[in-house]
């Protein structure tokens, strides 16, 4: 399963998410099930912090990626179609990117 979340400024006005930081979700999830989510990638969209994060969960059980999905949206407490969208839809990095038209697999950060 592929989870992927898209940040947008971090002022101006600034992105929700920022409070509750993918990064430290993860590090957070990490420590508490004993387990590593080892595939996750940055790709850098603008200068005010713009950014999207893709990760695999498929090294996790499938109650893993469940509780690892689940919990992150109550962390976020959103109801962001778009999100949802992700979860129910799983794609490919290249699909992610498609949007981006300027940016490649090669512009992806190992984080």
């Amino acid at each position: 399963m592929k989870y992927v979340e898209v940040y947008g400024s971090i002022c101006c006005p600034r992105d929700y998410k920022y409070d509750h930081h993918l990064m430290s979700y993860i590090n957070d999830f990490e420590k508490t099930n004993d387990v590593s989510i080892n595939s996750s990638y940055k790709l850098s969209l603008g200068k005010e912090g713009e950014a999207a994060y893709f990760l695999s969960l498929e090294n996790l059980s499938q109650n893993l990626q469940n509780k690892f999905i689940n919990d992150r949206l109550k962390t976020l407490q959103t109801n962001d179609e778009s999100a949802i969208n992700h979860l129910n839809n799983p794609i490919t990095l290249k699909q992610a990117l498609k949007p981006w038209k300027n940016k490649t697999v090669n512009n992806l950060i190992k984080i």
